[in-house]
């Protein structure tokens, strides 16, 4: 098979320069016919999958890119174009499966596919918009044959599996979904479109409105349970180099129940705080004199007063704050002062009675 498309190619590339010759045109439509039936049965005398393997990656890509080069974007029928895009269907079905998935779809078999998903979804949309779904949630949804069809990455045959699988899904959800199973079935459709999962980050988001944190935690906990349940039944993915849509979501939950332990933590009285005797200022200076002798092996001023402020109360008030423990290391009065000095001449005489 070497040289078997040679007579094809060359007479594309008399096409391509005098399109209007016909004798070249019958040519090609013969040629077509003749190169069907020789390379199916080479298809059939091939006994093992790597030469299936190999023989359908050279020649497919080769039929795909004559398929383009006889493309004429001014011509409404597209005859030469058609003729092997012809030929490239009978033999890529032939052996569907074995086929390279990375096999990119002639422009002509773009087109036409664009065409006739663009007509079904303006059917879905108007049915969505009557239904009065959210027309954002609708333009999210249709970028996916917007995509397809402009995308400036050529689309794959594997992309239009995916999107005719779109489409058929979304014709039967329009017949009786509401705007909730719409985005439940994006999301088994594998939607990972960037602007979806910001839109279903959103919708969980108001769902956890006005809720307490513990509330909050508990739905959000939900919508993990449910989102791995979805995720036994996806295999597909609308952006094969993103995460899925579902490992999306469940990294921006897990996000934001780290998110709520850490407020929940902060907010949360201590209670094995210790209850001093001293006012705030003599606290604040009692715990600096100890870590500047050595007391306290912190690594800096401000997790020393975050500590002092979680497990400390002073005598006149219960909950602390860490700055403002901070801003009273350094009293100048001596009303501050002296206590703290009458405190350690009597913890001395203490402590020198079992010195004798």
């Amino acid at each position: 098979m070497n040289y078997e498309l040679e007579l094809l190619e060359t007479l594309a590339d008399w096409l391509e320069k005098l399109p209007s010759i016909s004798q070249q045109e019958v040519l090609l439509k013969e040629e077509t016919k003749r190169l069907e039936k020789a390379m199916l049965q080479h298809l059939m005398d091939l006994t093992n999958k790597t030469q299936l393997n190999t023989y359908l990656q050279i020649n497919l890509h080769k039929l795909v890119h004559i398929c383009d080069q006889l493309y004429d974007p001014h011509s409404i029928e597209n005859n030469h174009a058609s003729h092997v895009l012809k030929l490239l269907m009978t033999v890529r079905s032939t052996a569907k499966n074995l086929a390279p998935q990375n096999l990119i779809l002639p422009i002509l078999r773009r087109k036409s596919k664009s065409q006739e998903f663009n007509e079904q979804w303006s059917a879905i949309k108007t049915v969505f918009e009557n239904r009065g779904i959210d027309g954002n949630l609708i333009e999210i949804t249709g970028f996916a044959f917007y995509n397809f069809e402009h995308a400036k990455e050529r689309p794959n045959w594997s992309s239009e599996d995916y999107i005719r699988f779109y489409c058929d899904t979304l014709q039967e959800c329009s017949a009786f979904g509401d705007e909730d199973q719409l985005v439940y079935l994006l999301i088994r459709l594998g939607y990972n479109y960037s602007r979806f999962t910001a839109y279903c980050c959103r919708k969980i988001k108001s769902k956890t409105e006005g809720k307490t944190t513990a509330e909050k935690s508990k739905a959000l906990q939900r919508f993990k349970k449910d989102l791995r349940q979805l995720e036994l039944l996806n295999t597909n993915s609308f952006d094969t180099r993103k995460l899925t849509i579902v490992d999306e979501l469940l990294k921006w939950i897990n996000e934001e129940i780290e998110s709520l332990l850490i407020e929940q933590s902060e907010t949360l009285p201590n209670p094995m705080k210790l209850n001093t005797t001293m006012r705030v200022l003599e606290l604040a200076y009692w715990e600096k004199l100890q870590y500047d002798n050595g007391v306290y092996e912190e690594s800096n001023l401000d997790s020393l007063s975050e500590k002092i402020a979680f497990n400390f109360s002073s005598k006149f008030q219960e909950e602390l704050s860490a700055p403002s423990i901070k801003s009273k290391f350094y009293p100048k009065e001596r009303s501050i002062i002296q206590p703290i000095e009458a405190l350690l001449v009597k913890m001395l005489a203490d402590v020198r009675l079992f010195l004798k």
